[in-house]
């Protein structure tokens, strides 16, 4: 054995440890450009009819003193009769070892990958100790292996992965009952994925603390079997790196048990099984974070360029309705000294505002409201049945807090129980976070702009958005062709009012005024107090009828405030509309304050109608 060295590589599968030995002689180099001779990564002078032994066991290297004894005989033999190059009878089966030599290269540039995927240096998988018995596969089991492994690289995802494997179980195996149970660690227990023929009787979820031999093989990490007069079964552990990512069980009618050729080719469709979850695991989890990232993106956007609260909310419950997948979405905000409300919601369930207040009060809303952190339900039987939706199972309540306020709160509904996985609430507590901030600072723009933009005696706007609102309107109305008019007037004799009454009783009925043509006006209509006891008025979409219209519903509210004396409060009164009364802003507004000055003259007649007919 001095002129020959060894290549060996041990993988460790559930089943039985493979050893690939690579023997090939150092006199004959290994490029020469004999046909004998392959290149692999790391194995230069590979032979194509290498050997595969599977011994139970074995070292890499190591070998029995019989076998040596007729490799020496062999080589000798061979020298003698002066015959160099790849020896035939070194392979227990020459045709079989051509076969393998396809599946050594693959199997073994995986075994590469994959020890420096997991462990760097060290072998890729390590498993529970499983005992079988040395063997080889036949050349039926060698093609059932190769189309079962070209099928399952060809899947995408998880539950296509599993259904071909219980069509390879069907088409290439004499397995009449197959299943696949996976781990789920929220709940602690295995759920069944994939069946084929599976018995009725058998449980579809088992706890993983159960005696069960599904829940046994999955917990220790080792084979089991069963077998008694009517059927045998087999439990074969999916295990990664010494975790369990579920057991697949497969049943054969008979008490004769599973063959040996049968035990190594289902110990290696459940490997492969196992590193494609593995690897659609990983893959999902990689395209959650994505999905997180650009979901996160998208809210700050939308805090960026949404002009309120309610917009914002809007856009949010589109967003977390993307996200989760077959869930309910509720927005709701409370403002200062105010009820609560659903600003926006998103999902096939219409909430109802009675349930909500009633979760308020008694369900997990009210309780992350009152302790102002995230809270969730995952059973709907529990002691508390007071859910947000009347058809959820579990849900997620996330308050808005902005420093010691509690601005609102997200709630994320679905159907059932424990249905929230943990990346998911991650997601919804860090989208509350930006939530809470960007409503934080829409509320304190609301207020900046009121503050810039009202009057703080009335409530109107002022005279600076007074004038914005004029330059608005008049371009949407050039843009789509629209009229819209505009109306002033101002209060008679109101230094009079001011003096009889004081400044505060002065004060009272210029609120009352404002109110009182308030309420005459459309809900898009703009009332500004434009100075003192002077009013201004923008009407969109209104011609000259429409606005003389208005001036007589407005003269007739005037009228009806009381100003503690026997005169009747009277006002001076104008307006123009556009087109007719000018082509642009300047034009209209300063048309409009020369019919008010007319208006304001003693020898005019102070009537609304008759300013209107000017």
């Amino acid at each position: 054995m001095s002129d020959y060295k060894t290549y060996g590589c041990d993988v460790r599968l559930p089943a039985l440890q493979l050893q690939f030995s690579y023997y090939y002689e150092t006199g004959v180099a290994p490029h020469c450009g004999c046909s004998d001779y392959g290149h692999l990564r790391g194995v230069p002078g590979l032979r194509h009819g290498t050997a595969l032994r599977l011994e139970r066991d074995a070292r890499p290297g190591s070998d029995s003193q019989s076998t040596r004894l007729c490799r020496e005989a062999r080589r000798s033999r061979r020298e003698a009769r002066g015959i160099k190059g790849f020896d035939p009878a070194e392979s227990r089966d020459f045709g079989r070892g051509f076969a393998f030599s396809w599946l050594l290269r693959s199997a073994f540039a995986i075994c590469i990958y994959l020890n420096g995927r997991y462990n760097g240096p060290r072998a890729p998988f390590t498993f529970g100790p499983i005992s079988l018995p040395t063997t080889e596969l036949n050349s039926r089991h060698l093609a059932a292996l190769q189309q079962a492994t070209q099928m399952l690289l060809s899947a995408r995802q998880q539950e296509t992965v599993l259904e071909t494997l219980m069509l390879v179980l069907r088409s290439h195996t004499e397995m009449q009952r197959s299943a696949v149970y996976l781990v789920d660690t929220t709940l602690h227990q295995l759920s069944c994925q994939a069946e084929h023929q599976w018995p009725q009787n058998r449980s579809r979820k088992i706890p993983l603390h159960d005696a069960d031999p599904i829940a046994t093989a999955a917990r220790m990490s080792m084979q089991q079997t069963t077998s008694g007069n009517e059927a045998a079964t087999l439990y074969l552990p999916l295990l990664i790196r010494d975790r369990a990512l579920g057991t697949m069980v497969v049943e054969k009618n008979g008490a004769q048990g599973f063959a040996n050729e049968d035990l190594v080719l289902l110990s290696l469709l459940a490997a492969q099984v196992a590193v494609l979850l593995e690897n659609r695991q990983l893959h999902d989890a990689e395209f959650a974070r994505k999905r997180q990232v650009e979901l996160l993106h998208l809210i700050v956007r939308s805090a960026a360029t949404a002009p309120n609260p309610g917009e914002f909310c809007s856009l949010l419950a589109d967003l977390l309705g993307d996200a989760f997948e077959n869930a309910n979405v509720a927005i709701l905000l409370c403002p200062p000294d105010k009820h609560l409300r659903i600003a926006a919601h998103a999902g096939s369930d219409e909430p109802q505002t009675e349930r909500f207040l009633q979760a308020r009060q008694l369900g997990p809303l009210g309780q992350a409201i009152r302790q102002k952190r995230f809270v969730m339900a995952e059973d709907a039987t529990a002691t508390n049945p007071s859910f947000c939706y009347g058809s959820s199972g579990s849900e997620i309540c996330i308050p808005l807090v902005s420093g010691a306020t509690v601005l609102g709160a997200v709630v994320i509904a679905r159907r059932g129980t424990h249905a929230f996985r943990k990346d998911e609430l991650t997601l919804a507590q860090v989208a509350a976070e930006v939530a809470a901030n960007t409503v934080r600072s829409l509320h304190l723009s609301e207020e900046l702009n009121r503050s810039t933009s009202s009057d703080p005696l009335t409530g109107a706007s002022n005279q600076r958005h007074f004038h914005a609102m004029v330059e608005q309107e008049f371009s949407r109305a050039r843009r789509y062709q629209k009229p819209f008019g505009l109306i002033t007037l101002d209060l008679r004799s109101f230094r009079e009012v001011n003096t009889a009454l004081g400044v505060q009783g002065a004060d009272q009925i210029l609120k009352q005024v404002s109110a009182s043509l308030r309420a005459r006006l459309r809900s898009h209509d703009t009332l500004s107090r434009y100075e003192g006891d002077q009013f201004a008025i923008v009407l969109p979409e209104v011609n000259g009828d429409g606005a003389a219209i208005v001036l007589t519903k407005l003269g007739a509210a005037l009228a009806t405030i009381e100003t503690g004396s026997s005169r009747r409060l009277s006002a001076a009164w104008a307006a123009v509309t556009f087109p007719e009364d000018g082509n642009s802003e300047a034009e209209l507004v300063n048309t409009l304050f020369r019919r008010l000055d007319a208006a304001r003259r003693p020898s005019r007649n102070t009537s609304s109608q008759a300013t209107a007919a000017e």
